[in-house]
């Protein structure tokens, strides 16, 4: 719902776009505990929980407001998908500790093992429209 977005937007921008994948998992119990999810990046970002995040938890968040308050001071932290172009010289950074205890890194492809994202909204595309499948989402969510 939040990832596909993006494609659209950065595949349609006619200038620099930056995309990043945060995959550091909810730190907090409930039922995303886990899993990394949407607003989570605001807690990287502004450092205001982090007595609740483990130290490779804190050291992404370090890393990602870093980045961040580069880019909004014009310092591109990393290369960007130029003219929406994702087939010559896709970029995003990866923020995540993971296995490999890496805080974050450039991935070359916006699908795959890399990225640990999937391309089936997008292949769905192909035949739906991405705003007829966020209406099926969202009726979805309302069901329950």
């Amino acid at each position: 719902m939040f990832f596909a977005p993006v494609f659209t937007f950065a595949r349609g921008w006619n200038g620099n776009a930056h995309v990043y994948y945060l995959n550091e998992g909810n730190p907090w119990e409930g039922t995303r505990k886990g899993s990394a999810s949407h607003i989570l990046d605001v807690v990287y970002l502004f450092q205001n929980f982090r007595e609740f995040l483990t130290a490779d938890q804190q050291e992404v968040g370090i890393a990602f407001a870093e980045d961040i308050f580069k880019f909004c001071h014009g310092v591109s932290p990393w290369p960007a998908v130029t003219m929406g172009d994702f087939d010559k010289g896709f970029s995003a950074r990866f923020y995540g500790s993971g296995d490999e205890r890496v805080p974050k890194r450039v991935v070359t492809q916006p699908y795959g093992d890399e990225t640990m994202r999937r391309d089936v909204l997008h292949s769905l595309a192909a035949r739906v429209s991405l705003e007829d499948l966020a209406k099926v989402f969202m009726a979805f969510k309302t069901a329950e």
